[in-house]
């Protein structure tokens, strides 16, 4: 066994490793892949991609009072509000 000739393929085998390990980070990290969401259960939803324009308020803030945010987004002028609620939250 002689190490010259195995430099570069230890060399190579470095690099796609660090390459595989940064993307699993990545996904890790990002907490990808996300195969579950309420939002996708919402009828308007399936829209989005084609010719809507979609946004999600998160009720997770102290503060947020439902009452109050729908009566400022109608204010604004939306088409359509909807309240989607995850059967695994606690209310």
């Amino acid at each position: 066994f002689a190490v010259e000739p195995s430099i570069p393929v230890m060399f190579e085998l470095t690099v796609l490793l660090a390459a595989l390990a940064t993307v699993a980070g990545m996904f890790a990290l990002n907490g990808l892949p996300r195969p579950y969401n309420p939002l996708f259960f919402s009828t308007e939803f399936l829209r989005v991609t084609d010719d809507a324009f979609f946004l999600h308020v998160a009720a997770s803030d102290e503060q947020f009072e439902s009452g109050t945010t729908t009566q400022m987004l109608q204010d604004l002028g939306a088409l359509h509000i909807e309240t989607i609620r995850d059967t695994g939250e606690e209310d």
